[in-house]
């Protein structure tokens, strides 16, 4: 796990972290829609992620479970939309961990799948 997001220094707050992944996944997406439009249009999105996650750190268990996961009887992680991402995260102890941020129209089961098989 890379950095923290937030900080679990308040009772009952959950610390947000980022796996290696899910920060590569925020730089490729900023990068991309800095190209595509403008670094300003860029920096909007990332900031709705960033209350979006920072938000995880009050209610972790908000999020639902990934339809194409529940399929395959996989419960142990959530998602929340950011239109059109989506956080893939899993609720461990007192953590939040970010293992995925994808457009939700990807493929979830395969770059999960991808992903593990990587590690």
């Amino acid at each position: 796990m890379s950095r923290s997001q937030t900080s679990a220094s308040s009772p009952g707050r959950f610390e947000v972290l980022l796996t290696r992944d899910a920060e590569l996944d925020l730089e490729e997406f900023h990068a991309w829609l800095s190209e595509a439009s403008s670094a300003p249009a860029a920096d909007r999105p990332l900031t709705e992620m960033t209350q979006a996650m920072e938000r995880l750190a009050r209610f972790p268990n908000r999020g639902s479970v990934p339809r194409e996961l529940l399929e395959l009887g996989v419960q142990q992680y959530r998602q929340i939309l950011v239109k059109p991402w989506r956080l893939v995260y899993q609720v461990q102890d007192q953590r939040v961990i970010v293992m995925l941020i994808a457009d939700t129209r990807r493929d979830l089961a395969s770059l999960l799948m991808t992903r593990l098989l990587r590690s």
